[in-house]
């Protein structure tokens, strides 16, 4: 027979209200500072560092699984699982180095210029992304979201250069 719980139905009303009333200090003011602060504190060059682990292992799940001729995507196309993974990883893989960006970008640890240069890279990269993905779903694959992906890719390799040489004149060794 199961064991049944002996806690008076009071006891657990008041355990879940202040559940809920911790949860929403987390959004007022001094909660929300302590989240600031450890923002701050360099928490956000380690996010952006499991943004670009996450998208190398998304492009080297992209790369692993073959597509069909013309790489098919939905809504216009009929598309197998292989196309669908494909899509997806690399959707995931540009998507984390973004997010990585924009992790630099609000994150002061990083100095100035590593933020000045992220901060460049997602200015240009949202927009970027934002048409690809208009693009894919009202018009389709074509010379369009072909020119606006490479452009994109552009954006995130140029971004990646310009870091790496930026931590190559900080640290010379």
């Amino acid at each position: 027979m199961a064991r049944r719980d002996r806690t008076p139905c009071r006891d657990r009303t008041a355990r879940r209200d202040h559940t809920a009333r911790r949860d929403q200090a987390l959004w007022r003011g001094e909660d929300r500072l302590r989240l600031v602060a450890v923002w701050r504190s360099g928490y956000g060059l380690r996010v952006a560092a499991l943004l670009l682990v996450a998208s190398g292992l998304a492009t080297v799940l992209s790369g692993a699984v073959t597509c069909s001729a013309g790489c098919p995507l939905p809504p216009f196309e009929r598309a197998t699982v292989a196309d669908l993974v494909h899509g997806g990883a690399s959707i995931a893989a540009t998507a984390a180095v973004v997010f990585a960006m924009i992790a630099v970008t609000l994150t002061p640890a990083a100095g100035h210029t590593l933020r000045r240069t992220a901060a460049t890279a997602t200015v240009l990269a949202l927009p970027l992304a934002g048409a690809v993905g208009l693009s894919m779903l009202f018009v389709g694959r074509g010379s369009l979201v072909g020119v606006l992906e490479r452009l994109l890719l552009a954006v995130a390799a140029g971004w990646g250069l310009a870091t790496a040489a930026t931590l190559a004149r900080r640290h010379p060794h």
